[in-house]
């Protein structure tokens, strides 16, 4: 946030009585203010506590206001009014479960809407608004991490706790019940909200389980409980429709592409899950990892909209790090990639786990391979923050990966390293000076070599005979291009990657980026080279995760 900038935080309810902070349906919004969801640079000016009016000193400014829509059905025009004295507005209407809001009743010239558990009914015209879901008590998340379990800990097909008194919930009820007898199952059946299991026991047997259904409620196709689900790391089932047809497509309405499994009708559910367990350690980590691309999301989205309402937000971080990984012989284990992990620098740095899919000559490593990916799954939910996977739909190879996973980078610079290639003693590492000659476009890549000196084949590729410096940092300009760990211009990496290689390109970037960097102009690389060090230049390692396996140079494609 730019220096003394800060945003009023309004918690709106014109009724006594009625809370607009402080509902369930508000963890995931006190979560995203608060940076916990996603970190961000906003400061939010709030109480914390119910607003009856926006106060007059907010006036001429640019807010947030969160409104519980669902009891100010006949309050529009107040709310109009109140809004009127801001500059801008950033509207968030929380839960509507009556799913008749009067939205468009709401006017102010400078506004973005977000809506929570939208009816699509109501808001078809109103794509442009931002959509999202319940989310769980704010509490959830901490219970979630004390409760994590790795796979070979996940002892229950599937677990529902909750109340059956709607027909959403009595129409699946008989296959639940069914499903107890040909899966190993848990149903626990109640007669009211949150009167089942203790918090504590409900969050443990969800971290058992792999599968959890997640029919909706009296009213509502969405529900708590698949946030929950989803915070554990399990794989929600959820209605495709409410008994009356109505709220189809509402999850491609809120959420677009997504990887939830849509249920039409609960009888044949025991059968489902059955045929589903084959597949639950890759499915689990597939789910796992768009949950927490979802979050990351919701954050950014509130970055973009206060920007365009005329807030000015600096950037948190200015570097992303961005860790590409395949199968490796090691797997499941994670030994490697932690000791990468482990060598990053302490800095404000997002990080991104790209891995790939499995290569049809590595079939036999793909069950190992998808145990890791589940692991890395859920070390990035509960324990590595902040760091999301990102898991390839299929096998990409490292340069089509790479360029997917690029594309969720915000920051304009990255640390590109492979999975096995980890840091050497980042004390010694000029980072800021390092970030800015990249940032700042005064080169395009800036290399951490993994000798201790420049050997005398590699020296013809040195544009310096000695080292330079740049800003103070000290470097070697080269047109050698190497994969090893770098920090790049965010739009140099996106470019070249588009600009060298064909749609069609399953290969490795060094193998075809090493002619052109010699023999293109246009190419800024340098080797970071501190001279009066007595380790010698080398700021990189190599742990060798392919152990000596093929590399299938012959199949690659550019």
């Amino acid at each position: 946030m730019a220096a003394g900038v800060t945003v009023p935080l309004i918690w709106l309810s014109r009724h006594e009585g009625i809370d607009a902070i402080g509902p369930w349906d508000t963890g995931i919004l006190q979560h995203m203010f608060n940076g916990t969801l996603w970190p961000h640079a906003i400061e939010f000016e709030s109480t914390w506590s119910n607003s009856r009016e926006i106060d007059e000193k907010y006036r001429d400014r640019v807010a947030v206001v969160v409104l519980p829509s669902r009891h100010h059905y006949d309050d529009t025009e107040w709310v109009t009014e109140q809004i009127a004295k801001l500059k801008g507005v950033l509207i968030i209407l929380s839960s509507d479960e009556g799913h008749g809001f009067p939205w468009r009743g709401i006017r102010h010239e400078n506004i973005k809407f977000w809506v929570q558990s939208p009816d699509p009914s109501n808001y078809s015209d109103a794509r442009w608004a931002f959509m999202f879901g319940y989310g769980w008590r704010s509490e959830f998340p901490i219970l979630a991490a004390q409760h994590a379990r790795p796979s070979h800990d996940r002892k229950l097909d599937w677990f529902f706790s909750g109340q059956v008194t709607n027909d959403t919930r009595r129409r699946a009820m008989p296959g639940l019940r069914t499903a107890r007898g040909i899966t190993n199952g848990v149903l626990n059946e109640t007669d009211g909200f949150a009167k089942g299991l203790s918090v504590f026991e409900y969050v443990d047997r969800l971290s058992q389980s792999w599968f959890v259904p997640c029919p909706g409620g009296p009213s509502d196709i969405d529900s708590f409980r698949l946030y929950e689900a989803l915070e554990c790391g399990c794989i929600p089932l959820v209605d495709f429709d409410m008994p009356d047809g109505s709220q189809r497509g509402y999850w491609e309405f809120v959420y677009g592409k997504n990887p939830l499994y849509k249920i039409q009708g609960w009888g044949g559910i025991g059968e489902l899950i059955n045929d589903a367990m084959s597949n639950r350690v890759e499915a689990s980590a597939r789910v796992s990892a768009w949950w927490q691309q979802t979050k990351r999301g919701i954050v950014k989205q509130l970055e973009n909209d206060l920007q365009t309402l005329g807030v000015e937000i600096e950037p948190w971080a200015k570097t992303t790090v961005l860790i590409t990984c395949s199968p490796i012989a090691s797997h499941p284990s994670m030994e490697i990639l932690m000791e990468t992990l482990g060598s990053l620098p302490r800095r404000n740095m997002e990080i991104i786990l790209a891995l790939d899919g499995v290569r049809p000559e590595q079939q036999g490593m793909a069950d190992n391979y998808y145990e890791f990916a589940h692991r890395v799954a859920q070390y990035c939910e509960h324990f590595l923050w902040p760091a999301i996977p990102f898991i390839a739909p299929v096998w990409l190879h490292q340069m089509r990966l790479t360029e997917m996973a690029l594309n969720m980078a915000t920051t304009p610079t990255v640390l590109f390293m492979e999975h096995d290639t980890p840091l050497l003693d980042d004390r010694f590492i000029d980072w800021d000076g390092i970030v800015e000659l990249v940032e700042n476009d005064h080169l395009d890549v800036i290399r951490f070599h993994h000798e201790e000196l420049i050997l005398p084949v590699h020296d013809y590729m040195m544009v310096d005979r000695e080292t330079k410096t740049m800003l103070g940092v000290p470097i070697r300009r080269t047109r050698q291009w190497s994969q090893r760990p770098a920090v790049y211009n965010t739009d140099y990496f996106k470019r070249i990657l588009f600009e060298y290689f064909t749609p069609g390109a399953k290969c490795f970037i060094e193998d075809r980026m090493h002619s052109f960097a010699q023999s293109k102009r246009g190419h800024r690389l340098a080797i970071y080279h501190p001279d009066d060090d007595r380790s010698g230049i080398r700021r990189s390692g190599h742990t060798d995760g392919r152990a000596g396996g093929p590399k299938y140079d012959d199949s690659q494609v550019f």
